[in-house]
């Protein structure tokens, strides 16, 4: 048996080795840390209530983890600091990590496992012994080029089973697991690394549900990781659905100071206004006080700033907006966020956001932050983003009302055109895809945009492929369908093969999707062929737009003509068995319709097939 001496000492060995990343523990350097703010007595009563409730149940397969999701500035790192301390007095901490962005080693994984290991062999004595063997057998094993599941596993998972297989070990730790608190995990760069660590510890739960460890996390809940969250049933706690009107009464009255103002009644307006959002209610606080460069306002009193906010005629509403704004830091797309979130009818969420503009979702983050009074940020990055006031649409809206934050609406036509640009020039995959949805939203928002700018766009790509055999006949087929066209189709049509239209089809990628495949898979006959959007269309069949590139009628009965020469030229069970041919009398249709020259006489004679 190992004496205490004999484990102090081991332990003292193990730390030096493992390197822990203190200030992301949370233990030290805590003016600095993340996870600095602290609950205000008698607030988050329900959710603190929840997470204990989690952490004492029993032990099963899916309930090893609890995501708590909120928007920035909610108290996520409050709470997961309050909640680290309860379980140190449960003697139930297993560890802490606080991520923090542009914080290096902080916004990583690439020292949670060592951090971890040192945290939960302080708490578990027991683990000592198999993480000393694990680190001089595999020296290299804490190497920043070693993935996160390895070091995890060798370092966390491993010698908590090599633990818990004491026998004297496994009732005590079934009763009472550790928990490790993972704040603000958002925040965390590598979000490859955050996918790979959530993947594992699903799969490790999954396989030894008695393991006595649970994950409380904290973070808004990324689009990349949402599907992986629903699918694998992982308990979640919504801090704003959580957030009652006592928590903000206390939290306002604690951030003014005093016992006697604002009033009881001024205090409850404050946590309505403030819609159960903290960040909120502190900006509203801090705009009262006079608090940051607001204090440069001195034509105002806090009491006549706090009449000001519980106002609700028009005029001080658009004084309370320019004040708020005003004092915005300035962050690069800030207006065009604004302008975005204002102009399109469509309410987007962060990465739609992100994807209109082009920019990172942290850029949207970082403006949508910094005015918490008058956006709601939820804590699903698949939700969409609102303003607190729909006045304050209205406000954008009108220059003579808020003046230099008068929206820009010419956005809307540098985001229609920006992507477009992007894919015809560079190709890139990530333009095109985005540019028709960007298209369709303003479209959305303004039925009369005015498009004729595409159309020198969609010429110069589609006269370099002009002069490439069989050029017109495809996009002919394709433009003629309302729906998209298999390449098989196509092929059968005009009786080609694969490579005889391929450098159309690639050429073209731009403007000509191939339904779900990527734009580098090889061409195949199910390949689903249509424009990316319905203007590419409209412009070839529009001959004033289009001049020599435009579909004439005359090709609509050419591509009839020969649908009629296959389909009466095969077999009859053999054109039962192809949908394809139950398309003929729509290219008949339009060669009758749009082609002055079609021979109608000519449908009457007897079927002549083709001479080999």
């Amino acid at each position: 048996m190992i004496s205490l001496k004999r484990r102090k000492s081991t332990f003292e060995d193990l730390k030096p080795r493992l390197n822990p990343l203190a200030e992301a523990t949370g233990t030290s350097n805590r003016e600095n840390s993340p996870g600095e703010a602290s609950l205000v007595p008698g607030t988050r009563v329900v959710v603190s209530k929840k997470i204990t409730t989690w952490a004492d149940a029993a032990l099963s397969s899916n309930n090893h983890i609890l995501w708590v999701h909120g928007g920035p500035g909610c108290g996520k790192s409050a709470l997961a600091r309050d909640t680290a301390q309860t379980l140190q007095k449960k003697k139930r901490f297993g560890g802490a990590f606080f991520f923090a962005r542009d914080s290096g080693a902080r916004s990583r994984m690439t020292r949670l496992a060592s951090t971890l290991a040192s945290q939960l062999s302080d708490a578990i004595p027991e683990m000592q012994a198999s993480i000393d063997t694990t680190l001089k057998e595999e020296p290299e094993l804490l190497s920043p080029l070693i993935s996160v599941t390895m070091q995890m596993q060798r370092l966390v998972y491993d010698p908590v089973k090599a633990a818990t297989k004491k026998m004297n070990l496994i009732k005590s730790f079934s009763k009472s697991p550790y928990v490790i608190v993972l704040d603000a995990i958002d925040e965390c760069e590598a979000r490859e690394q955050v996918v790979d660590f959530l993947d594992q510890a699903v799969r490790i739960f999954k396989d030894n549900p008695g393991m006595p460890l649970r994950f409380l996390i904290t973070g808004r809940i990324e689009d990349h990781l949402q599907l992986r969250v629903d699918a694998n049933r992982i308990e979640t706690i919504d801090l704003a659905q959580s957030t009652t009107k006592e928590d903000l009464i206390l939290y306002i009255r604690s951030l003014f100071g005093t016992p006697n103002w604002p009033s009881l009644t001024e205090v409850d307006s404050l946590a309505e206004k403030s819609k159960g959002s903290f960040a909120a209610a502190k900006g509203l606080v801090g705009f009262v006080l006079g608090s940051g460069s607001l204090i440069s306002f001195d034509d105002l009193t806090p009491a006549q700033r706090l009449q000001l906010v519980l106002g609700i005629d028009g005029q001080n509403l658009d004084a309370f907006y320019t004040r708020i704004l005003n004092d915005s830091p300035e962050l690069p797309y800030f207006m065009d966020i604004l302008s975005t979130i204002t102009l399109l009818k469509a309410s987007l969420s962060i990465p739609e956001i992100s994807q209109f503009l082009g920019i990172f979702e942290y850029e949207v983050i970082a403006v949508l932050s910094s005015i918490p009074t008058l956006v709601t940020i939820p804590g699903r990055d698949n939700a969409p983003i609102s303003f607190s006031h729909e006045s304050l649409r209205e406000f954008f809206l009108d220059e003579q009302r808020s003046g230099p934050f008068h929206v820009r609406t010419d956005v809307l036509k540098e985001m229609a055109f920006k992507f477009l640009d992007a894919a015809l020039t560079s190709r890139s995959p990530q333009a095109i895809a985005q540019w028709p949805k960007n298209l369709d939203l303003i479209l959305e928002t303004d039925p009369s945009f005015d498009l004729s700018g595409l159309d020198s766009r969609y010429s110069q790509i589609l006269s370099k492929f002009q002069v490439v055999p069989h050029f017109f006949d495809v996009i002919a087929i394709i433009a003629s369908s309302d729906n998209p066209v298999p390449i098989g189709d196509i092929l059968s049509i005009l009786q080609l093969d694969v490579q005889d239209i391929a450098l159309i089809i690639y050429g073209l990628t731009p403007i000509l999707g191939r339904g779900p495949k990527k734009f580098s898979e090889t061409i195949s006959l199910i390949d689903q062929c249509q424009f990316r959007h319905k203007s590419v269309r409209d412009f070839l069949l529009d001959p004033f737009k289009a001049e020599d590139l435009h579909i004439s009628p005359t090709y609509y009965t050419h591509i009839a003509r020969k649908h009629l020469s296959i389909v009466f030229g095969l077999p009859h069970s053999f054109i039962i068995d192809k949908p394809f041919f139950k398309d003929w009398p729509k290219y008949l249709a339009l060669g009758v319709q749009h082609d002055p020259l079609f021979e109608r006489e000519a449908l009457q004679e007897p079927y002549d097939p083709p001479m080999k």
